[in-house]
């Protein structure tokens, strides 16, 4: 198994559950990972009328270090974080022009071993209430803020609760729920842990299970916040007041695997997917407990990283490993009673990101193409399609006022973060 190929970056219309994070920014934002209701939805975007033959216009271009840490947008800022030398780098630009507005080296603490190759961060940066929060490939946890890159408060967690770094280092992403920031750390009871957004102390931690690469989620149920985490081997409800795991099921397996997705809401239950023989599994959380149902082979939706989108009862993305070179498009219908059927797929497209901005799926694969696919459960429609990069591109792109931004991986320590309009902007 060639584990140097895994890396991740990594509908809420349903019944029962209702997405509960607070407002972070303006609703054209891309505040953090999977975008503002960190679901691959950009409800206000509106896309391009015509796709130009010649390629899309590129806006700005901007030079990166290593890592696999996807930008986001607040306002008229982009945060990227990346590693150029031994330090990391985080930098603000104008989200329009590209201008640098600030930057701040942080020490890495993370040497490459064992099949990682790149040394730079995983995990895609936060921004809630002022601040930008950043988890780094060696465990460290910053808080910094959004005006001028001040540094508030910094931690190394795995060195806090002697946490292993895992194959990759820590990928991870945060999140905010009830004015706390939980993360998937991985310690000796503290799998999940709960911190002051202000100081960076220790609210509560929780759980004993080492860490995934798949970054948590919210939600709602019965009028309560609640948040769900996929740990190294297994998916959790999580009390994020008290830190109580509420719920529990076995995902994933031993060995030399990782659970890279993010958990999807659709309908009234959650998703779950992985490669390396796991596949897709339904779950439910309901009247109290976490019900799952039977495990489904990878013949119908398993990917090393992706994590689809959902539309109504349907699944679209990337499923596949990048190692195999196998990866397809994807619609996968979850049906009322749970179980899931294959609708369509199509062969040859490389695993990679999916953003749902109205009925059309913007796909980045993780060979630098870029496809416009039609959100048609009933046939597979490739609106457009170009190539952004000549060179692998895993981190997870964003979208805010009518630009994509896209980041391609280093090659001999330089990548690029490119700007492209695909869309009405102000």
């Amino acid at each position: 198994m060639k584990l140097s190929y895994l890396i991740f970056a990594i509908s809420l219309q349903f019944t029962g559950f209702i997405l509960s994070q607070s407002s972070f920014t303006c609703a054209d934002d891309w505040p953090q990972i999977n975008g503002p209701s960190r679901n691959g939805k950009a409800p206000q975007e509106k896309l391009l009328t015509t796709w130009p033959k010649n390629g899309l216009t590129k806006v700005w271009t901007h030079s990166v270090g290593q890592g696999y840490s996807g930008p986001v947008v607040v306002d008229d800022k982009l945060i990227i974080f990346h590693r150029p030398g031994r330090q990391y780098l985080v930098e603000a630009l104008n989200a329009k022009t590209g201008k640098v507005i600030w930057n701040r080296e942080l020490p890495s603490e993370y040497s490459a071993g064992g099949p990682d190759s790149d040394t730079g961060p995983k995990a895609v940066p936060l921004v809630y209430d002022g601040h930008v929060y950043l988890f780094g490939t060696g465990g460290n946890l910053f808080c910094l803020r959004l005006d001028d890159g001040k540094v508030v408060w910094k931690k190394n967690v795995l060195d806090i609760y002697s946490s292993p770094s895992g194959y990759f280092g820590s990928g991870s992403s945060p999140i905010v729920i009830n004015e706390k920031l939980l993360l998937n750390v991985g310690g000796k009871n503290a799998g999940v842990v709960a911190f002051d957004l202000k100081n960076g102390k220790e609210i509560w931690k929780a759980f004993d299970g080492r860490a995934s690469y798949s970054s948590p989620i919210a939600f709602e149920a019965n009028g309560k916040s609640l948040a769900f985490f996929v740990t190294r081997l297994h998916a959790l409800v999580v009390d994020p007041d008290s830190g109580q795991v509420l719920g529990k099921i076995r995902f994933g397996r031993s060995g030399a695997t990782v659970n890279g997705a993010m958990p999807v809401l659709i309908g009234k239950r959650i998703f779950l997917n992985a490669a390396y023989y796991v596949g897709g599994k339904v779950v439910e959380w309901s009247k109290g407990q976490l019900n799952a149902q039977p495990q489904t082979p990878n013949d119908q939706f398993a990917s090393q990283y992706s994590t689809p989108v959902a539309v109504g009862l349907n699944l679209y993305g990337t499923a596949g490993r990048e190692d195999f070179d196998n990866g397809s498009f994807r619609c996968v219908e979850i049906s009322e009673n749970g179980t899931m059927k294959l609708k369509w797929k199509r062969e040859g497209i490389p695993i990679g990101h999916s953003i749902l901005v109205g009925k059309q799926i913007l796909t980045l694969d993780s060979k630098g193409g870029f496809h416009v696919i039609e959100a048609n459960p009933e046939r597979f429609n490739q609106v457009f399609t170009t190539q952004l990069f000549n060179s692998k591109s895993r981190a997870m792109p964003a979208i805010a006022n009518g630009l994509f931004y896209a980041r391609s991986n280093a090659i001999r320590g330089k990548g690029e973060l490119i700007c492209l309009e695909v869309g009405q902007r102000d």
